[in-house]
């Protein structure tokens, strides 16, 4: 399945990385709107392919209940983790690095972090769904 494989993991997240550059030194976030809704989605795929990547990969350690929602749960709950530790890694840059003069530049707000975590849920939901359909053959 393409969401646990490697190619798909370590593309998924050299675009992102590069994009995440763009989007500092191009001033992506000014230009173009609404252009961390798909990073973000992107993200939370990116995030799930790698937690259950370790889950294939470590099956004497780690395994996913055969319950469907709770492993589903398992899933998305951990894309909220790393979406918001994200968000904190967001605010703190921009807080002790990027604020000049007592003005945001990133212009983070409220409705952008919820927008942002939405977007980061959002990805991980999917992923998680594709996953268990299709590899685990747990139907929805």
């Amino acid at each position: 399945m393409f969401i646990t494989n490697k190619k798909f993991i370590l593309t998924n997240a050299v675009l992102l990385i590069l994009s995440q550059v763009a989007y500092i030194k191009f001033e992506w976030f000014k230009n173009i709107p609404f252009i961390d809704s798909p990073m973000h989605f992107l993200g939370g795929v990116l995030v799930v392919s790698l937690f259950l990547y370790f889950f294939e990969v470590r099956q004497d350690l780690f395994f996913l209940p055969e319950n469907k929602m709770v492993s589903l749960i398992i899933i998305v709950s951990f894309a909220a983790l790393i979406g918001l530790l994200w968000e904190f890694y967001e605010y703190s840059v921009e807080y002790y690095f990027l604020k000049l003069g007592g003005v945001s530049v990133l212009g983070i707000t409220l409705s952008d972090t919820l927008s942002d975590l939405f977007f980061d849920l959002l990805g991980g939901l999917a992923a998680g769904i594709l996953y268990l359909n299709f590899v685990k053959r747990i139907v929805f």
